[in-house]
């Protein structure tokens, strides 16, 4: 049976509800400033916006750790899908690195995504969540594989955020393919349906706050320190 396409737009996600659809200032800010940043190096144009398309994207993480291959193969899967797709990048330093790092990472990410991607500079965890909040898909890549300590994947699964990742045999067994989340060596046209994605983001919220959440890990302390 054919997939219905992967632009129709998703019922709001269970989790924290939406109150406000507003932007932040923060956002605004952050913006404004980054717009200036890139655009002095030719990243983006000065006259760009926040453009959301039926099918967006988010994703956030150190510059210096962009994931190019990842990213390249998430492109050939949307491309192959025919979605109608924009992704949003925000990107952090850590204290010893240095514009030049955003640079190379944005015009990187360009040369994949062309005018689909758009970058949001650094954000505010008010205006993190925002952005997890009103997207269809938060994406985040690591070297060979998400780790039981790489927590930028838990902040949109514990909002009820569906998220594509990269799994290997060293990822937490919890995590799952097409149950909490979605891998993308395996992603199809049937993942990406808005039914599907509500269904992995309701057990997503679920399984991070019983497996990573403050509870478990002060039950687990208690247990092996006697408390």
């Amino acid at each position: 049976m054919q997939a219905p396409p992967i632009g129709v737009p998703v019922a709001q996600k269970p989790g924290p509800p939406r109150a406000t659809q507003h932007c932040p200032a923060t956002v605004q800010s952050v913006w404004t400033m980054q717009n200036g940043l890139a655009a002095a190096s030719g990243v983006i144009d000065v006259d760009a916006s926040i453009i959301p398309t039926e099918f967006t994207i988010f994703s956030f993480g150190m510059a210096h750790k962009i994931q190019l291959g990842y990213y390249e193969l998430l492109h050939r899967r949307l491309e192959a899908l025919g979605a109608a797709y924009s992704i949003w990048i925000s990107t952090a330093f850590h204290e010893k690195s240095g514009f030049g790092e955003f640079d190379e990472a944005s015009r990187q990410l360009r040369s994949v995504f062309g005018s689909r991607v758009q970058f949001l500079g650094f954000l505010s965890d008010e205006a993190v969540n925002y952005f997890v909040d009103i997207v269809r898909l938060f994406v985040a890549f690591f070297p060979k594989g998400l780790r039981a300590n790489n927590t930028s994947a838990y902040v949109p699964m514990e909002r009820g955020c569906p998220i594509l990742t990269n799994l290997d045999e060293y990822s937490p067994a919890w995590l799952r393919h097409d149950v909490n989340v979605l891998d993308i060596h395996s992603i199809t046209a049937e993942s990406l349906v808005p039914d599907n994605l509500r269904r992995v983001a309701a057990a997503a919220q679920r399984d991070v706050r019983a497996n990573a959440g403050w509870s478990p890990l002060v039950a687990r302390m208690s247990e092996h320190y006697g408390g």
